[in-house]
């Protein structure tokens, strides 16, 4: 298994190179500069932090570079490299890796390790969330969510509704829907 999901992916990775090196220390971590990272990034960097983005895909930090973001090349899941981003230091963690399970194992390794770390993971789906949950994450956030409950309430906004009963029926169901996940 660690041949198959760490040795051969670099062998097989065109963009093979070593993981950056680090010209800046922060209290924020995030891990995935995908569309989630790049959004929590943009977010604390527009009120002033300046969090140490890590990607394992060179192509994804270099179109992040390209538009002026700070980001580094590295593997989350190693533990030099987590050490190296100053991860003993961070006050904050944001899991935002697309592969579930390594998504998984990174919360699981960070709250072996870090037990103060306030980690911030994002969910693919329900069942998702009760893993990263058990792995020791702080906050779940599924990734589609959100973002589907906004596009409900524009859609009964758009039928008719009044948008403060719109969003009072939205805030209802996600109360259930967190109430129903917590049971």
């Amino acid at each position: 298994l660690f041949y198959e999901k760490k040795i051969m992916l670099i062998y097989q990775n065109k963009n093979n190179k070593e993981a950056d090196n680090f010209d800046h220390s922060s209290k924020i971590i995030i891990a995935g500069a995908g569309r989630f990272g790049q959004i929590a990034a943009r977010i604390l960097t527009s009120n002033n932090y300046n969090p140490i983005i890590l990607d394992s895909d060179a192509t994804t930090i270099q179109t992040f570079r390209k538009y002026g973001a700070v980001a580094y090349y590295g593997d989350a899941l190693t533990p030099g490299l987590l050490m190296s981003a100053g991860i003993s230091t961070a006050k904050v963690f944001i899991a935002a890796i697309d592969d579930r399970s390594d998504q998984t194992e990174l919360v699981s390794m960070l709250r072996r390790h870090h037990k103060e770390l306030i980690i911030i993971a994002r969910a693919r789906d329900r069942h998702h969330v009760y893993e990263l949950e058990n792995a020791g994450a702080n906050y779940t956030i599924r990734e589609t969510f959100e973002s589907a409950n906004l596009a409900a309430i524009e859609a009964l906004t758009a039928l008719g509704e009044d948008r403060k009963i719109a969003e009072s029926k939205i805030n209802t169901f996600k109360k259930h829907d967190e109430n129903s996940l917590k049971a």
